[in-house]
């Protein structure tokens, strides 16, 4: 099967409409093929035409090869030969199976190629991008995590150097996102594939208060003295004071390396949590966690290896952000706030913090193994239900994650000594044995912390029947403990607005849920109500 390129979506705006052309001779070419380095040109509804014998092609494809730069001809449709010749390219006109198979070539075709690349994203065509990625590319970059998951939209560029090493063309490329500014590589090879994309720098631009705002930002660093100093912002209610004192959280990101805010395409939960709370009278503290890619990821990542575990990884710096707040005069009581993985491990934080509460949003009891476990069932019939494996081999898996369950309830309690270099469910047993040390219901149990619990029942990642209810049932009898369900939250702790139970329902902008950021804000106020009588 022939691969072919879509270029309609990438500037559907340019196109014209066929009767403001005044051909001579001109009949639909639909027995002629248009050609791209080999791969079918799919024209969508604009069919290349024969005029007097020869090929034209809509003015928006010769726009797209040519980039925004190059002045063309005037007309609706141009000749293919004529113009692509004109720019330097190569036309190879097969009789035999009456193709035109355009051949980029030269300096300026890379940087055309890497042109087109950057306004498909521009465009926020996913599909579009992708299929001008190489085979390899598509399946290691995943541009909607990698590119837009992690930067944000692309909003413009400027390509700041370029070099020809070895064949290949190196692009150095300034990109404005909507979460900050970057700068990528791009490589293109001589077939003009782009063929690597890596990111040197990210400049994150925390979303800042307006002007009109009640509360402030101000820049502070976790472990200033210490070899993983993190940025991040307080925000402040404006009346606060040391007559005046208000509580304060500490907002605890989830699983892998994220920004302050959390963000994830263009969402930004733990901002839309910071100032929602710093509107209604608490200061927040949100911080650029260690794992993050552009805080200090790839030498953390060098320095613990397999041997990572959820202390160096989140705890400590919790540890020091709550230090900070507690020695400014502006604070009276300090919770901590956590979403996800930092749900989990927020009561754990609050007793070794002596915190005045834990609020765990979007939390599981259970260890990862446990929640892997689940998730590999839940892979397991989708592919049943799908027909893509039959009934036996079902069976099979499922014992053999069973297996794999067994093993890990055996290995978790081994000493650490006998789990270096360990694996379990394919993540470092160490850092396994970790989180499994702290998990919440235990220390829950054991004390009488004030503790809000709070759930969305369109979450997938984490389930009310595997997560949530065990959590309300083992603390049902537990006067310190609130548990809250809001139907229709997704994980991201907004309304759910798909029908998708995966990373699609986190593709649409929105606000987390100002009825859950209400129930915070008054369990806070009233936990700081019972902690001074």
């Amino acid at each position: 099967m022939k691969m072919k390129r879509k270029f309609m979506s990438i500037v559907l705006a340019a196109v014209m409409v066929f009767s403001m052309f005044a051909p001579v001779e001109m009949f639909a070419a639909d027995d002629v093929r248009v050609t791209l380095h080999g791969e079918e040109v799919d024209f969508g509804d604009d069919a290349p035409a024969l005029i007097n014998e020869r090929t034209y092609v809509p003015r928006w494809f010769i726009a797209y090869l040519a980039g925004e730069d190059v002045v063309l001809p005037e007309g609706d449709m141009l000749p293919l030969r004529q113009t692509m010749e004109s720019l330097g390219h190569t036309i190879e006109w097969d009789e035999a199976t009456r193709t035109a198979n355009i051949r980029l070539g030269g300096e300026e075709t890379a940087a055309t190629v890497v042109a087109a690349f950057m306004q498909t994203l521009i465009g926020g065509d996913i599909m579009g991008a992708t299929m001008m990625l190489s085979p390899e590319m598509q399946v290691a970059l995943p541009v909607e995590l990698f590119i837009f998951g992690m930067h944000g939209r692309v909003v413009d560029y400027a390509i700041l150097d370029h070099q020809q090493i070895q064949e290949m063309d190196v692009f150095v490329i300034a990109v404005n996102h909507t979460k900050g500014v970057a700068v990528h590589l791009i490589t293109v090879d001589e077939n003009d594939i782009i063929t690597g994309f890596h990111t040197l720098e990210f400049a994150f631009e925390p979303r800042m208060p307006a002007d009109d705002a009640n509360f402030t930002a101000e820049p502070v660093t976790i472990g200033e003295d210490t070899l993983w100093p993190l940025t991040g912002l307080l925000t402040m209610p404006r009346d606060a004071s040391a007559e005046n004192p208000v509580p304060a959280v500490i907002l605890v990101h989830g699983s892998g390396g994220q920004n302050m805010d959390s963000s994830i395409f263009e969402n930004r939960p733990h901002a839309d949590i910071a100032e929602y709370l710093s509107s209604n009278g608490i200061a927040v503290l949100r911080y650029n966690k260690r794992t993050w890619l552009h805080s200090h990821g790839a030498q953390f990542a060098e320095v613990f290896g397999d041997d990572l575990n959820i202390w160096d990884e989140s705890i400590e710096d919790v540890l020091l952000a709550a230090a900070i707040l507690q020695a400014d005069e502006r604070i009276s009581d300090v919770f901590v706030i956590g979403h996800s993985l930092g749900g989990m491990i927020a009561p754990a934080i609050a007793e070794e913090a002596a915190l005045a509460g834990a609020v765990m949003l979007a939390a599981s009891p259970h260890p990862f193994f446990v929640i892997s476990y689940h998730q590999n069932l839940q892979a397991i019939g989708e592919l049943l239900a799908a027909g893509a494996i039959s009934q036996d081999e079902a069976d099979a898996l499922i014992a053999m994650v069973r297996a794999l369950l067994d093993e890990a309830w055996e290995m978790i309690h081994l000493p650490a000594e006998e789990l270096a270099g360990a694996e379990i469910f394919h993540m470092p047993a160490l850092y396994q044995q970790s989180i499994y040390n702290v998990l919440p219901l235990p220390i829950i149990a054991a004390g009488n912390m004030p503790t809000l619990i709070i759930h969305g029942g369109r979450d997938f990642q984490v389930t009310t029947e595997l997560d949530f209810q065990p959590m309300v049932d083992a603390t049902q009898d537990l006067a310190h403990v609130t548990t809250m369900y809001f139907a229709g939250i997704n994980h991201l702790l907004m309304q759910s607005q798909t029908p998708y139970n995966d990373l699609r329902d986190y593709h649409v902008p929105g606000r987390v849920d100002e009825n859950l950021l209400r129930a915070i804000v008054d369990w806070i106020f009233s936990a700081t109500s019972e902690i001074s009588n």
